[in-house]
């Protein structure tokens, strides 16, 4: 009898489709039967290639092969809405086509996706043999089930599922930080922001992270970060820790001395989170970490009773940071 693929058991992270389990069998068996398991970062092109999808990049060619095809009436409008997309999936033809003009990262999310569509027998239906993706179709939260399943697709095609978990846990096996998702993102071939998202996902502390992304327009212009989003770890469910970030950071704060280096600042705190009741301030001490890229700031928050590591060191209030290292991975 075969025995069973770790990655297949290891937990899903928090935010996937129903459809999870499923996919993340689909892909494992495309990753190996392309000879891509454990080789990073991924080469979808391999992977396509063995399910037998070929990657188009060439846009000439895909308008040409693709606008002939549909009937007079569509290929005006057609040609339009080729300027908008990001990526293609034609299932009847057996292509992906994803515009060369976008960043490496842009491009393998988007190919990645694309192909998600193609490995997901299900997204086939008679409704749904072409998928015309673009912005839109690749965010987190979007709400068309097959784009969720694509999009997760996509992360465990460039992840290889639960790989960046077991490559985490060597690098870092005695604590959990944002040095470790942004020193990894360039030997996976993807952003920092998925990256550090899929860390806290699948960790197994309590983690919570908030993403902030520069304001331009606002009356602190380029100085101030608003929030974008939270996301949690598996195990931060029920009353016992909910996080609480500020809406709008400004210069003066400590997380920002982030934004003016390329080093992971940390400290503690109390007051950053709350109990059952969202007025209620916690006297437990938590630490934080933030980080930054070249538009947004990530904050990673746990409570300091979660850090089993001995001689961390961490500042003591939110009026001081410390740096602690160099991130070695820049896009």
């Amino acid at each position: 009898m075969a025995q069973a693929n770790p990655l297949l058991s290891r937990p899903l992270p928090s935010q996937s489709p129903e459809s999870g389990r499923e996919i993340r069998r689909t892909v494992l068996e495309a990753l190996k039967e392309s000879g891509q398991l454990g080789s990073l970062p991924t080469d979808l092109d391999q992977v396509a290639e063995a399910c037998g999808v070929e990657m188009v990049s060439d846009s000439a060619q895909l308008r040409h092969k693709y606008i002939q095809s549909l009937s007079p009436r569509r290929q005006e409008k057609a040609s339009g809405v080729f300027e908008k997309l990001k990526g293609i999936a034609d299932l009847n033809g057996g292509f992906v086509w994803v515009p060369d003009d976008r960043s490496p990262k842009t491009r393998a999310f988007a190919k990645a996706h694309e192909l998600g569509h193609h490995l997901l027998k299900w997204h086939g239906l008679p409704s749904h043999a072409a998928h015309l993706d673009g912005r839109e179709d690749m965010q987190r939260d979007v709400r068309d089930i097959f784009e969720r399943e694509a999009n997760f697709a996509a992360s465990e095609l460039i992840f290889q599922c639960g790989l960046l978990k077991e490559r985490s846990a060597k690098r870092n096996s005695n604590t959990t930080t944002l040095q470790c998702p942004v020193n990894l993102s360039g030997r996976f071939g993807a952003s920092f922001q998925a990256t550090i998202i899929r860390y806290v996902e699948t960790a197994s502390a309590p983690l919570a992270l908030g993403i902030y992304y520069r304001d331009s327009e606002g009356p602190c212009g380029l100085g101030c970060f608003d929030f974008w989003r939270l996301f949690t770890s598996l195990n931060l469910t029920g009353d016992a820790w909910k996080p609480v970030f500020p809406g709008r950071i400004d210069p003066a704060h400590p997380w920002t001395q982030s934004s003016v280096s390329n080093q992971v600042i940390t400290g503690k705190t109390h007051g950053l989170a709350s109990g059952t009741d969202p007025g209620e301030s916690c006297a437990t001490p938590f630490r934080w970490e933030a980080w930054s890229n070249s538009y947004s700031i990530f904050v990673l928050l746990r409570p300091a009773h979660a850090d089993t590591t001995a001689g961390t060191s961490t500042a003591t209030s939110t009026s001081t940071a410390t740096s602690t290292s160099t991130a070695t991975d820049a896009s």
